[in-house]
Protein backbone atom coordinates (compact mmCIF):
# COMPACT_ATOMS: atom_id res chain seq x y z
CA UNK A 1 0.00 0.00 0.00
CA UNK A 2 1.75 3.22 -0.83
CA UNK A 3 2.31 5.90 1.32
CA UNK A 4 0.81 9.44 1.15
CA UNK A 5 4.00 11.83 1.39
CA UNK A 6 3.31 15.04 4.36
CA UNK A 7 4.92 18.09 4.41
CA UNK A 8 6.34 19.00 7.82
CA UNK A 9 7.86 22.77 7.77
CA UNK A 10 10.63 23.63 10.06
CA UNK A 11 10.60 25.93 13.00
CA UNK A 12 12.87 28.46 10.75
CA UNK A 13 10.47 28.10 8.08
CA UNK A 14 7.56 28.74 10.17
CA UNK A 15 9.11 31.42 11.54
CA UNK A 16 9.96 33.09 8.02
CA UNK A 17 6.02 32.39 7.21
CA UNK A 18 4.64 34.33 10.62
CA UNK A 19 7.16 37.19 10.08
CA UNK A 20 5.93 37.70 6.12
CA UNK A 21 2.51 37.98 7.48
CA UNK A 22 3.16 40.19 10.59
CA UNK A 23 5.15 42.72 7.82
CA UNK A 24 2.65 41.99 5.28
CA UNK A 25 -0.19 43.27 7.62
CA UNK A 26 1.86 46.29 9.52
CA UNK A 27 2.47 47.67 5.22
CA UNK A 28 -0.91 47.34 4.38
CA UNK A 29 -1.75 48.71 7.39
CA UNK A 30 0.63 52.22 6.67
CA UNK A 31 -1.09 51.88 3.31
CA UNK A 32 -4.20 52.44 4.27
CA UNK A 33 -3.30 55.39 6.80
CA UNK A 34 -1.10 57.09 4.46
CA UNK A 35 -4.80 56.85 1.74
CA UNK A 36 -6.48 58.02 4.74
CA UNK A 37 -4.36 61.34 5.54
CA UNK A 38 -3.78 62.30 2.02
CA UNK A 39 -7.25 62.23 1.41
CA UNK A 40 -8.21 64.32 4.59
CA UNK A 41 -5.15 66.10 4.29
CA UNK A 42 -4.81 66.73 0.69
CA UNK A 43 -5.16 70.69 -1.09
CA UNK A 44 -8.37 70.72 -3.43
CA UNK A 45 -7.60 72.22 -7.14
CA UNK A 46 -10.26 74.38 -7.56
CA UNK A 47 -11.60 76.23 -10.57
CA UNK A 48 -14.86 77.07 -8.90
CA UNK A 49 -13.74 80.52 -6.43
CA UNK A 50 -17.26 81.26 -4.50
CA UNK A 51 -20.40 80.32 -4.53
CA UNK A 52 -22.52 81.43 -7.23
CA UNK A 53 -25.56 83.55 -7.38
CA UNK A 54 -27.91 80.72 -8.04
CA UNK A 55 -32.25 80.35 -7.10
CA UNK A 56 -33.77 77.64 -5.77
CA UNK A 57 -37.42 76.56 -3.60
CA UNK A 58 -37.58 74.89 -0.27
CA UNK A 59 -39.51 71.58 -1.08
CA UNK A 60 -41.32 72.27 2.26
CA UNK A 61 -41.54 75.75 2.84
CA UNK A 62 -41.72 76.96 -0.75
CA UNK A 63 -39.17 79.96 0.21
CA UNK A 64 -36.84 81.44 -1.85
CA UNK A 65 -32.51 80.03 -1.69
CA UNK A 66 -29.97 81.69 -2.43
CA UNK A 67 -26.64 82.61 -2.07
CA UNK A 68 -27.41 84.84 0.28
CA UNK A 69 -29.20 81.94 2.18
CA UNK A 70 -25.94 80.68 3.46
CA UNK A 71 -24.04 83.94 3.73
CA UNK A 72 -22.92 84.02 7.32
CA UNK A 73 -24.40 80.72 8.53
CA UNK A 74 -22.68 78.61 10.75
CA UNK A 75 -19.12 76.96 9.98
CA UNK A 76 -19.74 76.43 6.26
CA UNK A 77 -22.17 74.76 3.88
CA UNK A 78 -22.82 71.65 1.97
CA UNK A 79 -24.46 72.04 -1.72
CA UNK A 80 -25.34 68.20 -3.16
CA UNK A 81 -26.66 68.02 -6.19
CA UNK A 82 -29.03 65.19 -6.89
CA UNK A 83 -32.21 63.71 -8.87
CA UNK A 84 -34.98 61.11 -8.24
CA UNK A 85 -34.27 60.52 -11.83
CA UNK A 86 -30.82 59.58 -10.89
CA UNK A 87 -29.83 55.79 -9.73
CA UNK A 88 -26.45 56.72 -8.23
CA UNK A 89 -27.60 59.11 -6.35
CA UNK A 90 -30.49 57.20 -4.72
CA UNK A 91 -28.04 54.95 -3.79
CA UNK A 92 -25.63 57.24 -1.81
CA UNK A 93 -28.42 59.66 -0.54
CA UNK A 94 -29.27 57.74 3.03
CA UNK A 95 -25.73 57.57 3.74
CA UNK A 96 -25.34 61.13 2.82
CA UNK A 97 -28.18 61.94 4.96
CA UNK A 98 -26.91 60.25 7.83
CA UNK A 99 -23.55 62.71 7.37
CA UNK A 100 -25.54 65.80 7.06
CA UNK A 101 -27.13 64.70 10.59
CA UNK A 102 -23.89 64.23 12.23
CA UNK A 103 -22.91 67.50 10.84
CA UNK A 104 -25.97 69.56 12.47
CA UNK A 105 -23.68 68.90 15.74
CA UNK A 106 -20.66 70.70 14.27
CA UNK A 107 -23.00 74.09 12.76
CA UNK A 108 -22.62 73.17 9.09
CA UNK A 109 -25.31 73.74 7.13
CA UNK A 110 -26.31 71.14 4.10
CA UNK A 111 -28.61 72.14 1.22
CA UNK A 112 -29.90 68.73 -0.44
CA UNK A 113 -30.55 70.09 -4.23
CA UNK A 114 -32.63 68.37 -6.80
CA UNK A 115 -32.73 69.23 -10.58
CA UNK A 116 -34.45 69.32 -13.50
CA UNK A 117 -36.66 67.34 -11.28
CA UNK A 118 -40.51 67.80 -9.83
CA UNK A 119 -41.84 68.71 -6.22
CA UNK A 120 -44.21 65.88 -6.35
CA UNK A 121 -41.40 63.13 -7.14
CA UNK A 122 -38.87 64.52 -4.46
CA UNK A 123 -41.47 64.80 -2.05
CA UNK A 124 -42.85 60.97 -2.63
CA UNK A 125 -38.65 59.64 -2.38
CA UNK A 126 -38.20 61.55 0.49
CA UNK A 127 -41.10 60.21 2.47
CA UNK A 128 -38.61 57.10 3.18
CA UNK A 129 -36.72 58.97 5.31
CA UNK A 130 -39.55 59.70 7.89
CA UNK A 131 -40.86 63.14 8.52
CA UNK A 132 -37.59 63.82 11.08
CA UNK A 133 -35.94 66.44 9.45
CA UNK A 134 -32.72 68.37 11.01
CA UNK A 135 -33.12 72.20 11.01
CA UNK A 136 -29.27 72.03 9.43
CA UNK A 137 -30.63 70.43 6.16
CA UNK A 138 -32.50 71.97 3.82
CA UNK A 139 -34.34 70.31 0.67
CA UNK A 140 -34.44 72.13 -2.34
CA UNK A 141 -35.29 71.95 -5.97
CA UNK A 142 -34.15 73.59 -8.84
CA UNK A 143 -36.59 72.22 -11.55
CA UNK A 144 -35.34 73.70 -14.42
CA UNK A 145 -31.43 72.76 -13.29
CA UNK A 146 -30.65 76.25 -14.14
CA UNK A 147 -27.99 76.09 -10.75
CA UNK A 148 -25.71 73.17 -12.52
CA UNK A 149 -23.99 75.34 -15.17
CA UNK A 150 -23.31 78.15 -12.74
CA UNK A 151 -21.62 75.68 -10.51
CA UNK A 152 -19.39 74.33 -13.31
CA UNK A 153 -21.38 70.39 -13.30
CA UNK A 154 -22.69 68.49 -15.96
CA UNK A 155 -23.72 65.24 -14.07
CA UNK A 156 -25.33 64.51 -10.91
CA UNK A 157 -24.18 63.47 -8.34
CA UNK A 158 -22.04 66.15 -7.15
CA UNK A 159 -21.02 67.73 -3.59
CA UNK A 160 -19.69 71.39 -3.15
CA UNK A 161 -18.42 72.37 0.22
CA UNK A 162 -18.12 76.28 0.97
CA UNK A 163 -16.87 78.49 3.89
CA UNK A 164 -19.60 81.00 5.72
CA UNK A 165 -18.20 83.60 3.49
CA UNK A 166 -18.95 81.62 1.15
CA UNK A 167 -15.72 80.61 -0.42
CA UNK A 168 -15.22 77.24 -2.41
CA UNK A 169 -13.17 75.12 -0.43
CA UNK A 170 -14.32 71.10 -1.87
CA UNK A 171 -15.65 69.37 -4.39
CA UNK A 172 -16.27 66.03 -4.51
CA UNK A 173 -17.44 64.35 -7.92
CA UNK A 174 -19.73 61.72 -8.41
CA UNK A 175 -21.17 59.26 -5.81
CA UNK A 176 -19.39 58.69 -2.65
CA UNK A 177 -19.35 56.26 0.81
CA UNK A 178 -20.68 59.27 2.37
CA UNK A 179 -20.27 56.14 5.60
CA UNK A 180 -16.28 56.60 6.04
CA UNK A 181 -15.27 59.25 8.33
CA UNK A 182 -12.47 60.16 6.31
CA UNK A 183 -15.47 62.16 4.63
CA UNK A 184 -16.44 64.16 8.08
CA UNK A 185 -12.81 64.72 9.03
CA UNK A 186 -11.85 66.15 6.10
CA UNK A 187 -15.03 68.50 5.62
CA UNK A 188 -14.53 69.88 9.47
CA UNK A 189 -10.49 70.21 8.82
CA UNK A 190 -11.22 72.51 6.02
CA UNK A 191 -13.94 74.62 7.28
CA UNK A 192 -12.20 74.92 10.88
CA UNK A 193 -8.77 75.89 8.83
CA UNK A 194 -10.85 78.25 7.06
CA UNK A 195 -12.58 80.08 10.19
CA UNK A 196 -8.99 80.08 12.42
CA UNK A 197 -6.78 81.78 8.55
CA UNK A 198 -10.07 84.53 8.61
CA UNK A 199 -9.85 85.00 12.35
CA UNK A 200 -5.98 85.63 12.18
CA UNK A 201 -6.46 87.86 9.37
CA UNK A 202 -8.88 89.87 11.81
CA UNK A 203 -6.67 90.25 14.66
CA UNK A 204 -3.40 90.93 12.29
CA UNK A 205 -5.89 93.86 10.70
Amino acid sequence: MEKTGSIFLSHSQKAFIVVAVLATTFLYSHYQKGLYEGFVNKAPTLILKEMPDFQAIDVYSNELISKKTFLNKGKGTLVHFWGTWCAPCEAELPSFLKLSKKLAQENVTVLILAVNDEEVAVKKFLKRFGKDRPKNILFGLDKEGASLPLYGSVKVPETYLFSNQLRHLDKFVGPQDWAHKTYRDRILRLLNATIASNKKDVETH
